[in-house]
């Protein structure tokens, strides 16, 4: 137990939370195998699903992966580890020397969405209804239908039915478990580590992570920016005669290239206040009155009227 929690705590440490995932495969290798690196989801996905789903078989229906994802706590941080940490997950930490991989940093476990997603891409032949979200209760709906004398569950809603049907079809499942269900997680994770060719126990990660991976993404999409402007041969404003100190054939990181100057700017708005001028003095030309009337010969002088 203790064990089990000193892993999967080791990268709390780290300058950002890490979303660590648990791989039980029915063909493992003597041991367990740490990967520290960093991986997305899909690798783990696709390394654990590929060789235990039947992907010649389309029209099995038997459950033959699990994917367990653990939801954020309420102040937004990763709760798998926490959980393990507290002794919450006891017969976890029991199968965890029968993990095949114990993965430390885990990208894009965003939602159950992005890894059901995932989890088709790994295994494209499979019918998009073989990979289902799903809750703890339908996990345990669909692992007791696999015993032949578990009585079938007549509903009376359509979408009952059709949600029935989806289950019954369902070779894959993806279930988000909110950290306050430990218990039940736990058990869940225990039956299907017995019942099931390959189980994953992963965590959706923390929203400081994402944000710090969202900062990451824009820094070297900045970077790329500016290697293409230098690779472009873009170069700076003529008038400015290299006098801040760049050369010509010197680096360019770190000098921006933006889409206004002065220059321009000042432009603009001389452009803007000469048309407001303009439109001013035309108009009020517009408003000076004429004669209306034009004869050929004038009235004598002092009879005007």
């Amino acid at each position: 137990m203790m064990k089990f929690a000193l892993v999967l705590c080791a990268l709390v440490v780290a300058p950002v939370d890490s979303a660590p995932a648990l791989v039980w495969s029915s063909f493992k290798e003597l041991g367990n195998v740490h990967n520290s690196a960093v991986i997305d989801a899909a690798s783990v996905i696709s390394s654990a699903l590929k060789g235990h789903v039947d992907e010649e078989n389309t029209s099995a229906t038997s459950l033959e992966s699990v994917i367990f994802v653990v939801g954020r706590n309420d102040d937004g941080s990763e709760a798998f580890t926490d959980l393990a940490a507290s002794g919450n997950l006891p017969e976890v930490s029991k199968k965890y020397n029968d993990a095949c991989t114990i993965y430390h940093n885990v990208n894009k476990v965003t939602s159950t969405k992005t890894i059901a997603e995932a989890a088709r891409g790994a295994v494209p032949s499979l019918p998009r209804g073989a990979i289902v979200e799903a809750s703890l209760d339908e996990f345990h709906q669909k692992l007791s239908s696999l015993h032949e004398d578990f009585p079938e569950k007549h509903v009376n809603s359509k979408g009952a039915r059709k949600r029935s049907r989806n289950l019954s079809n369902a070779r894959v499942l993806v279930v988000k478990v909110s950290p306050k269900d430990a218990e039940k997680l736990d058990d869940a994770v225990s039956k299907a580590v017995d019942s099931v060719k390959s189980v994953i126990l992963t965590a959706i990660r923390s929203t400081g992570e994402v944000i710090h991976e969202r900062k990451m993404v824009a820094s070297r999409k900045l970077e790329q920016m500016q290697t293409e402007a230098v690779n472009r041969g873009r170069r700076r404003l003529e008038d400015a005669e290299f006098d801040d100190g760049y050369q010509e054939d010197e680096d360019m990181t770190g000098v921006y290239y933006v889409n206004m100057t002065p220059n321009i700017l000042a432009g603009l708005l001389f452009t803007l206040f000469f048309t407001l001028i303009a439109i001013t003095g035309i108009s009020c030309l517009n408003m000076i009155q004429g004669q209306d009337v034009y004869v050929k010969k004038l009235p004598a002088i002092g009879r005007e009227a």
